[in-house]
């Protein structure tokens, strides 16, 4: 009874639309908080693409290329802020989710190549 119930329901989409207006410090900040992940994020991605074409790419052996990234060591929020002091003035959550992303980016385009670059 319940399936048939279920089989011909109408399907309700909502959406709602919202509409903000920072103030001209809110805007700063947004902007900051967009300019210092955008860094961080391209930081990431050269940091790891300049390991796998020094170290990993001139290796044969898989084993060892796993062993690499293993023990690879790239620059945490930390080092990034130490680097960069305008990044103290932005929230570390952003930061954090910044790396993430890019992390995941990284992982996402090895994977999804239908052959192997090594």
């Amino acid at each position: 009874m319940m399936n048939k119930l279920v089989g011909t329901a109408e399907i309700q989409h909502r959406a709602l639309k919202l509409r903000i207006y920072p103030t001209e410090q809110q805007k700063l900040l947004i902007n900051k908080t967009f300019g210092c992940c955008r860094q961080i994020y391209n930081n990431r991605l050269f940091e790891r693409n300049q390991f796998y074409d020094t170290v990993i790419r001139p290796v044969e052996d898989k084993a060892k290329q796993k062993e690499l990234w293993k023990t690879a060591h790239f620059s945490s929020e930390k080092e990034m802020k130490e680097k960069f002091p305008y990044m103290k003035e932005v929230s570390s959550q952003a930061l954090c989710l910044a790396t993430m992303f890019a992390e995941t980016a990284y992982k996402n385009f090895f994977e999804a190549l239908p052959f192997k670059l090594c």
